[in-house]
């Protein structure tokens, strides 16, 4: 078994917020994930980065994700996931809403 609760899989510049803040992950937590690996891909740079991995999820657990660099290498369309996928409060509405 490679996973279990309360252990922490994945690199720090991929993790959702929830997963650098330690609570409950769900769905959200990887299509966060995976909008943070296709950042990474199409604008060659992480999403958030840091001297260490503590200060990349610090980051990922407070800080609003830039998203001018991928505008400027996507289309729209291809902005739109990571944008909705990255942003915290619509997260947190969704999740008081189950």
């Amino acid at each position: 078994k490679l996973t279990g609760q309360g252990v922490f899989l994945g690199t720090p510049w991929d993790c959702s917020p929830e997963q650098a803040r330690a609570v409950e992950l769900d769905h959200r937590s990887d299509m966060y994930a995976l909008a943070a690996t296709f950042y990474h891909l199409l604008v060659g740079q992480p999403l958030f980065d840091g001297r260490t991995p503590f200060v990349v999820l610090a980051r990922h657990a407070a800080d609003p994700p830039d998203l001018e660099p991928l505008r400027a290498v996507a289309s729209p369309a291809a902005v739109s996931a990571p944008a909705r996928a990255s942003t915290v409060d619509a997260r947190r509405e969704s999740r008081s809403a189950m």
